[in-house]
């Protein structure tokens, strides 16, 4: 899978949603470390087991995707450097 960088930043930048997604992806953040940094009564398992059962079947294929992701901002800092 080849990502051309420049337009999904074009595309996220233009996007008027982009400050909403992001400012309720940084509560999701801040609630998954509270999560897994809390050590009373498994709290860090059960959060990480309600994101499993959410992406279901799709749970491989989204780490796949995601790797595909970081391999090419990788490949891309490699050539840039």
């Amino acid at each position: 899978m080849e990502q051309d960088l420049g337009l999904c930043a074009d595309l996220i930048g233009k996007n008027k949603y982009v400050n909403n997604a992001l400012s309720l992806f940084m509560e999701s953040i801040e609630e998954g470390r509270q999560s897994l940094t809390n050590r009373h009564n498994g709290e860090g398992v059960s959060y990480l087991e309600t994101i499993r059962d959410f992406f279901g079947e799709f749970c491989e294929k989204g780490l796949l995707e995601s790797d595909a992701i970081l391999n090419q901002l990788f490949t891309n800092q490699e050539k840039s450097g």
